[in-house]
């Protein structure tokens, strides 16, 4: 199941706006507060598999790099829906 988190505040929401201690913590950082979080939650699950195929599908600092205008500037307009892996 994915789910909405609550809006970004990088982009969206002027930076004298943003709650105590949001300056200080994302304030540099190239996007931001903008990250992403992936928990998984179950039984007999191969953390050393998952862990795998994850590091193959995300972007290399290369191509973060390489795309920084588009990633910075992208809205948050992620669908709620499923997500199913298989082998």
């Amino acid at each position: 199941r994915i789910e909405a988190g609550s809006l970004w505040l990088h982009g969206s929401v002027d930076a004298s706006q943003w709650p105590p201690g949001a300056r200080e913590k994302y304030g540099n950082a190239p996007c931001g507060d903008r990250r992403q979080e992936v928990v998984f939650i179950g039984r007999n699950m191969n953390e050393a598999d998952i862990r795998e195929r994850l590091e193959k599908a995300f972007v290399t600092d290369e191509e973060l790099q390489s795309c920084m205008p588009e990633w910075t500037s992208a809205s948050q307009t992620f669908p709620l829906g499923q997500m199913i892996l298989r082998n």
